[in-house]
């Protein structure tokens, strides 16, 4: 159940002001209920089986559904906590996950049939409290309600292994549901869809009224307008509570408001400027007796204090100078549990190198030489005398919070340059660890592209997707819910939004899931704070929009939030030891401070920790020390994943006289005994000696293709492989990229025939830059596959730097032309727009018979007629199901693959679903009807390609000829709903005899993948 907000009112401004609105309700439809997973796992008694020894025995989970309706959609949901897991689904791989990984969510949809499905989870224990949660949700044809196969005690598992025999099979042990929260049942989804606007903040015109402004909340919470900014109080930026209870706003241009609300904190009694100098303080923090400010555009951290007792701010010192740009700039404060002022950066303002403790690796790119912006954490004392650097890495992250754990978060922003790209990034909650580098390097319309995420990172909690972040907070003090009061609450000003981020400890971090908590039409939220009653206070503004101050209470009956389940007081204890480790290592991130034996061998344990968070801070620490002290454990470690880090630490190191060594231990990997992530690892390790060692790759050259091609070929056919440091398509792509440098003699073929034809645009991508500088080994059929890519390339969805990417691709590839190359591809060499064919409606056959299923029924169990599907092939196009369909190798994407479609369907369903298309819509391909603020009613079905932030949407209304198109401007759209009736046009088989029809049928059945 959901509500949406409507502030509405004809009163004067200044009575508008002057009062609450509290909001009304409009109703929509409520989400289906699903149940909830169990976490479940193996009895402790099966472990003392013979098979339990074994050293690869793992544990099959194993349930099933019976299918009789056709699936229209199926969606998979895991989370593996502790253990190495593989998905399989009717004998298919979904994924593999390793460790530590996010809770996964696929498209299950291709891999579900008609009749008996058998879901199968074969798990991995790791140390730590192991478990498993998952669902399965599909929906059938006909029915809105949505079925969901869930693990509980009901599934049934064996401990098996290549070395003994599998045990009997028991029924799981559960240790309790997964709370919905963290599972999403019942929580609006934080996904951003193609209408939703990028530029809805410029509704918020300065001067304009706020009173027509529309909210949704969570149920049980209640939205005022306590105060509308007047023309003389400018945009508001950033607030905070002073210990008596007043606000203080901080204006877009300068200065600080202090705002007293009445006893009912419902509306604004007196307002004061308490500043009029600091410029742009995108920060402010009460402590210590004082104001600190992080005044953006004054460049600098400032302290106001009012040492004469008149309750002005007669002393403003400036505490320390941060030079550097203002549009990714000074951020948020926040105070610690340990005394400590936390400021955070955008990769505008200059990493700090004097005066300063660095926490970060000392092979951290920066403190080589590299000038390269990137957001940071800094934290200081009261008095601004001790200052040290936390964590680096991050693009403009602009708030910060500490949780009651003393963990600290933030949402950081992504690039939308790079939008649609494989090393665009979105937007992600980030948990600050001590000495952490999180990958970002301004480097954002340079070439070649820098691909952010890596195995050397530290990896983000939770990814978002689009947004804009501003402030985030833990809602700790409010008298909200109890799963409210322990999330973090981010917010997005560029969807107008706060998304409510609850976590889950795991390890030394966390498991995370997000839900939209409030939404607004506009609502450019910058900050956030809990007021002295309890409720939550949020301001509006930024780029010089119209700002308010609204107010958020819970009006619902608190109820006593629910006993932690076994799986989760597990976790909980695990996470204190696990953070207690964490703690310790990073007591050895300071600079020139050698470590006792003990210290020492800490960290080189948990090298090898599957828990990349402490493995991550085991390596800083090491870093910190002289490589004298390691270098020799680093190159005779026999532990996998240690040897691994150790081995990335000296590539790092930039040390010459260890390199030959290295590439040795290296070359001694065998990939088919490697995980995802040790195999990206590697890969790494060869990218970074690319980068600073060519010539000592050239010596290994042959061994280094060919171990790199066996882990290229190893990844293509499985599925989807999630390792901590992301797919195995990034891992594919990086395994392309140094096959190309390095001279693979199969390169050519081998990325033309898998990233050059998938209907991935990443993986596109990915073919298209590895093969950019490759001269040799081209036939003529590969060369007109990239030229006909890159066009393509027209379509793709796109942020503003995907022109200028195509364009130094095409630039780059055309340079490895020969002069008779060029004129032979010439017609593929320019850039063109993708015209779509328009419809011919002459191509229509003459009315054969308005065929129905009574009509052909009958004929599909006649054994007499032998269909030939190489005339189907030919119908498949005379029918115009190319148009919008693939089957095999024929046709386009735009409607869903065709492709084993027997697997899912029957005879009869394929024939039912062409007769009456709008019996089952698949999903993802359904029309959408828009309801105008003119009060027209549009439906067609949306296309998505091009600029995701564009003003307008593209609605095709006519199915048949998608050159057909209607624009809309997305603030003109007041809803926007699913259409019952299929993008798929009625009749088209009316043109053809029965026997066509059966061979269209054959086709169908029997295509396959090319």
């Amino acid at each position: 159940m959901s509500r949406t907000f409507q502030l509405s009112i004809g009163l004067s401004l200044q009575c508008l002001l002057a009062l609450i609105f509290i909001v009304a309700v409009r109703a929509e439809a409520p989400e289906v209920d699903r149940a909830l997973p169990h976490w479940i796992w193996a009895s402790e008694e099966s472990f003392s089986s013979e098979a339990s020894l074994a050293s690869d025995s793992f544990v099959r989970f194993e349930s099933s559904i019976d299918v009789t309706i056709p699936i229209r959609m199926a969606k998979l949901k895991i989370a593996a906590d502790f253990c190495h897991v593989r998905v399989i689904l009717n004998q298919r791989l979904l994924a593999e996950i390793e460790p530590y990984c996010e809770t996964i969510e696929l498209d299950a949809t291709d891999a579900m049939r008609l009749g008996k499905n058998t879901f199968q989870i074969e798990a991995m224990k790791r140390a730590g409290p192991t478990a498993i949660a998952a669902s399965l949700t599909y929906g059938v044809a006909d029915q809105q309600q949505l079925h969901s196969l869930v693990t509980d005690d009901n599934w049934e598992y064996v401990l098996d292994s290549k070395r003994a025999k599998p045990t009997p099979a028991k029924k799981a042990i559960s240790s309790g549901k997964v709370t919905p929260e963290l599972w999403g049942i019942g929580r609006r989804s934080t996904q951003v869809d193609a209408t939703e606007n990028y530029e809805q903040w410029r509704q918020a015109t300065s001067g304009t009224s706020v009173a027509g402004n529309s909210f949704w909340t969570v149920p049980g919470f209640e939205v005022s307008l306590v105060r509308q900014a007047n023309e003389e109080e400018g945009s508001w930026v950033s607030m905070a509570f002073d210990p008596k209870g007043r606000l203080t706003i901080a204006r877009e241009e300068k200065g600080l408001l202090r705002m007293t609300l009445d006893e009912s904190m419902q509306s604004v009694a007196q307002v004061e400027v308490v500043n009029n100098e600091l410029l742009e303080c995108r920060g402010l923090l009460f402590a210590y007796d004082s104001l600190y400010a992080s005044a953006n555009k004054s460049k600098g951290l400032y302290r106001l204090r009012d040492t004469d007792g008149d309750d002005a701010y007669d002393d403003v010192q400036l505490l320390r100078e941060f030079p550097g740009g203002t549009g990714h700039g000074r951020n948020d404060l926040a105070l610690g549990p340990d005394g400590w002022i936390y400021a955070i950066h955008g990769d505008s303002v200059e990493v700090p190198s004097s005066d300063f403790i660095d926490r970060t690796s000392p092979f951290r790119d920066l403190l080589r030489g590299k000038s390269v912006g990137q957001g940071h954490v800094i934290r200081t004392d009261p008095d601004g005398k001790r200052w040290e650097i936390l964590a680096s890495g991050m693009r403009n992250p602009f708030g910060i919070a500490v949780n009651p754990d003393g963990d600290w978060f933030t949402y950081d922003a992504d690039a939308e340059f790079d939008m649609g790209t494989p090393w665009y990034r979105p937007t992600r909650v980030v948990q600050l660890r001590s000495g952490a580098d999180y990958g970002w390097r301004s480097v954002t319309g340079k070439w070649p592209p820098y691909f952010a995420d890596h195995p050397d990172n530290a990896m983000p909690t939770l990814d978002i997707g689009k947004g804009s972040p501003t402030a985030v907070m833990f809602a700790t003090d409010a008298n909200f819910p109890e799963a409210y009061r322990r999330c973090l609450l981010i917010l997005d000003w560029t969807y107008g939004r706060i998304l409510a981020v609850h976590l889950s400890p795991r390890g030394a971090g966390y498991r995370a899931n997000a839900e939209t908590f409030l939404q607004g039409r506009p609502l450019n939220v910058t900050d956030l704070a809990v007021g002295p009653d309890g409720a939550l206070y949020i301001i509006t503004g930024g780029r010089k929009t119209q700002s308010a101050l609204y107010r958020i209470a819970y009006t619902g009956a608190i109820e006593p939030h629910p006993l932690p389940t076994l799986h989760e007081q597990q976790c909980a204890e695990h996470s204190t030891q696990s953070k207690g480790i964490r703690s310790q290592l990073e007591k050895m991130h300071v600079p020139g401070n050698e470590l006792t034996t003990d210290f020492m061998d800490l960290a080189w344990l948990h090298l090898d920790s599957d828990d990349w968070g402490l493995r991550q801070s085991a390596r800083v620490a090491i870093e910190h020390q002289p490589l004298s002290q390691w270098l020799e454990n680093a190159l005779s470690e026999s532990r996998t994943t240690a040897s691994l880090e150790a081995c990335s630490a000296l590539v790092r190191s930039g040390e010459a006289s260890v390199v030959s060594r290295v590439i040795e231990r290296l070359l001694g990997y065998d990939p088919k005994s490697l995980s995802l992530s040790q195999n990206w690892m590697l890969v790494q390790c060869y990218q970074l000696l690319e980068a600073s060692s060519p010539n000592k790759l050239d010596d290994r050259k042959l061994e280094i293709i060919g171990q790199t091609d066996s882990i290229f070929q190893s990844v293509l056919p499985s599925g989807t492989s999630i390792g901590r440091s992301g797919t195995s398509h990034q891992l594919l792509g990086a395994c392309a990229s140094l096959l190309a440098t390095r001279g693979s003699p199969t390169i050519v073929p081998e990325v033309s025939r898998t990233l050059l034809a998938s209907s991935v645009q990443e993986q596109r991508l990915h073919g298209l830059l590895a093969l950019r500088n490759v001269r040799t080994g081209w036939t003529k059929e590969t060369r007109e596959l990239y030229f006909r890519t890159l066009q393509e390339g027209a379509s793709f969805l796109r942020g503003e730097g995907m022109q200028k990417f195509l364009s130094q691709l095409r630039s780059d590839a055309i340079e490895t032309l020969s002069e008779s190359e060029r004129l032979e591809l010439a017609g593929l060499l320019e850039p063109k727009a993708v015209v779509v064919e328009a419809f011919d409606p002459t191509r229509l056959r003459p009315t054969v018979q308005k065929w129905s299923m009574q009509d052909l029924l009958p004929v599909l169990s006649e054994a007499s007629f032998k269909p030939d599907k190489v005339r189907g092939a030919a119908i498949f196009g005379d029918a115009m199901c190319n148009r919008c369909h693939r089957a095999g190798a024929v046709g386009p994407a735009v409607g869903p693959d065709l492709t084993h479609i027997a697997n899912r369907f029957s005879k009869k369903d394929i024939l039912q679903s062409i007769v009456e298309p709008s019996l089952v819509i698949a999903e993802n391909y359904r029309k959408v009807q828009v309801s105008t603020t003119d009060g027209r009613v549009l439906v067609g079905r949306m296309l998505i390609e091009g600029d995701y932030r564009s003003q307008k949407i593209q609605l095709a209304t006519d199915s048949l000829n998608s050159a057909e198109t209607i624009e809309i401007d997305k603030s003109d759209i007041e809803s926007i709903k699913e259409s019952p009736v299929s993008p798929m046009p009625e009749g088209l088989l009316d043109g053809f005899q029965i026997s066509e029809i059966l061979d269209l049928l054959a086709f169908l059945v029997n295509a396959e993948g090319s």
